[in-house]
């Protein structure tokens, strides 16, 4: 219990400043990499242009959805 609560502290920390959708899509591509194929996916459940989010992402994350999305596939 205390670990979990350490790593949800670490992840607070490190993503406070990240907007929500940021973090939704985050998750997104974390909970299913398998489903995730191509930032449309998230443009349209989200409501953003692709590019937005292809630059917002690698701001935030220092990685693209995509490259994330295929990083855990290979993983």
């Amino acid at each position: 219990l205390l670990e979990g609560a350490q790593v949800l502290n670490f992840v607070n920390d490190r993503f406070a400043d990240v907007p929500g959708p940021f973090v939704a899509m985050l998750r997104d591509v974390f909970d299913d990499p398998a489903t995730f194929r191509h930032v449309g996916a998230l443009a349209e459940r989200h409501g953003l242009h692709p590019s937005y989010i292809t630059n917002r992402f690698r701001y935030f994350f220092d990685v693209t959805p995509s490259q994330l999305g295929r990083g855990l596939l290979y993983e």
